[in-house]
């Protein structure tokens, strides 16, 4: 049994974040979940430390998932989804951010002078060894990629792919060259979901479902990228980059997935130019 259903504007939604509830294809607030989400920024705001502030909040999730509840601009409100926190708490828990990365030395998007000098593969890369964002370092005034968990003291803890900016530049392209639109356009086989029956009143067990199994924008987001990409650039373009692709993973093998907007995946070998489909 599935249940989809559409925002105001007629888009399919595809998942529901943290802190809210859908009933009648509207987005509500879950009571308990919207309360921890508040608290949440209420608690790192005030200064504690990211995963200190999760467990508080009672949000059992990773750092990497914390973070992404944090920098979500759902949570302030727009015109499908209620405010948790006020504008004014959203804006402090980004310059909260910035501030601790900008004292750790992770982060040199943020703050940056130059506008230019900001990557667009920022916050779209993440290692699906261990699923942590890649973070950019400048070592020895190189500027390299390397997942965030790469190493803890003195102990390697995830995958050693290290690369440099040109290495997505040019997976990218060539990625780019080798799509075939087609292929893309087809809706992929999604196994079902074993979702076993929790409630015996229908309604209670209709939200349920609706809480757990995600919702199909697969021709909506396919016809967005099929417009975008009727002008694709002779070279790399970071603005174009940005509007189709929804994410960027790289294997400890050097494989580099990227997952376009309507989730289709497609994996460049870096080095190899041989893109596949998976």
């Amino acid at each position: 049994m599935r249940f989809d259903f559409k925002r105001k504007d007629g888009a399919i939604m595809s998942h529901t974040p943290y802190g809210y509830a859908i009933k009648n294809g509207k987005a509500v607030l879950d009571k308990v979940k919207s309360k921890q989400v508040k608290a949440l920024f209420m608690e790192y705001v005030a200064g504690l430390s990211l995963q200190d502030t999760g467990t508080k909040a009672g949000i059992k999730r990773a750092h990497a998932s914390l973070g992404r509840i944090l920098d979500a601009p759902c949570y302030k409100g727009n015109d499908f989804y209620p405010a948790i926190v006020s504008e004014d708490i959203w804006i402090k828990a980004q310059n909260e951010r910035k501030r601790r990365a900008y004292r750790l030395g992770r982060n040199k998007n943020y703050f940056a002078k130059d506008k230019n000098t900001i990557s667009p593969f920022w916050n779209k890369v993440f290692c699906s060894e261990c699923g942590q964002l890649y973070r950019k370092y400048s070592i020895r005034k190189e500027d390299r990629w390397r997942c965030g968990q790469h190493t803890v003291g003195d102990r390697s803890c995830c995958n050693k792919q290290i690369l440099y900016e040109h290495d997505f530049e040019e997976a990218f392209m060539c990625m780019l060259r080798g799509l075939d639109i087609s292929e893309i356009s087809i809706k992929p086989i999604k196994e079902p979901m074993d979702i076993k029956q929790k409630y015996d009143d229908p309604f209670k067990q209709a939200e349920y479902v609706y809480s757990l199994t995600p919702i199909d924008d697969f021709e909506y987001q396919t016809e967005k990228l099929l417009d975008i990409l009727t002008a694709i650039p002779d070279e790399f373009d970071g603005a174009f980059m940005v509007k189709i692709i929804d994410r960027i993973e790289v294997s400890a093998k050097g494989e580099i997935d990227f997952i376009l907007i309507n989730k289709k995946s497609l994996r460049e070998e870096v080095g190899y130019g041989n893109i596949k489909s998976i």
